[in-house]
């Protein structure tokens, strides 16, 4: 892993996310970008434009507010670690994508918080757009999670649909940095034992891909996936969850809403989705 992007609002729930991406970042050896983008809307009356803010105004206050963010990371990490700010103007979505491929990024860290189940289908949350617009794996982190090195992690598979093995390779090569064991979970709506023996025999396939990684098989019964997840990942009191979600049809993402998203905004330690 080379370049860490942590894409910043400079709320105070995104304060956690910023020291764990520099912890990562100091586990693999990776620069880290601050990244934080700003929409400058020019004012259309000239008689106030000495009252409203200019673009150069925004673009100063971001760097400013950049620099802040990097003071306190590496007073409370290493003041060794390679850092780099950038303060873009354009729609965030956008402006971070590309921000992602102008940096070949291996991987973006954002904070989230929780919100509740209708505000998120309807609204949804900036945070969890990026995990269907990110060419490169996103780390979520909860406000209240504080980081310590992957020990212990689930990841989360839905057999029903074929899984891409370029996906379990890219999380390969995340773990490759973390002596994690893998605790891979899917999740069967039908308790009945023909089911969850089918469920078992595509996870071979998974299982191989894996190789010398350490891992365990489970297969748990539950009505709503994301929920079942998330008891399994208490249960074995998992440091991360990670997910490889599906990429749905417009009709989909208009009238459901994703389990690694329900999963991202209600789980209380960090969510790794894999593209």
């Amino acid at each position: 892993m080379k370049t860490i992007i942590f894409a910043t609002d400079f709320s105070k729930a995104s304060g956690q996310a910023a020291l764990t991406a520099a912890q990562i970042a100091l586990k693999t050896g990776a620069r880290l970008i601050l990244f934080h983008a700003y929409r400058y809307i020019a004012p259309y009356d000239p008689e106030v434009n000495s009252l409203i803010i200019t673009e150069m105004d925004l673009q100063s206050s971001s760097v400013k507010g950049l620099k802040r963010l990097q003071k306190k990371i590496l007073s409370k990490t290493d003041p060794g670690l390679k850092t780099e700010l950038i303060a873009k103007e354009g729609f965030v979505e956008d402006a971070l994508k590309d921000q992602i491929i102008a940096s070949e990024a291996d991987l973006l860290v954002m904070g989230t918080s929780g919100t509740s189940p209708l505000a998120s289908r309807f609204f949804g949350s900036f945070a969890t757009s990026m995990l269907k617009k990110s060419p490169v794996p996103v780390l979520l982190n909860p406000p209240k999670s504080r980081y310590k090195t992957f020990e212990n992690a689930v990841l989360a598979l839905d057999l029903s649909k074929e899984n891409d093995s370029v996906s379990i390779s890219k999380m390969l090569q995340f773990f490759k940095h973390f002596e994690a064991v893998l605790n891979i979970v899917t999740v069967s709506r039908s308790e009945e034992p023909e089911e969850i023996e089918n469920l078992r025999s595509k996870g071979v396939f998974i299982r191989e891909l894996l190789g010398e990684q350490p891992h365990t098989f489970t297969v748990i019964t539950g009505e709503k996936a994301s929920a079942a997840v998330l008891n399994f990942a208490k249960e074995q009191k998992a440091d991360l969850i990670v997910a490889l979600p599906k990429h749905h049809n417009f009709f989909e993402r208009l009238l459901t809403e994703s389990s690694t998203e329900r999963i991202a905004l209600d789980s209380d330690v960090p969510v790794l989705a894999i593209p």
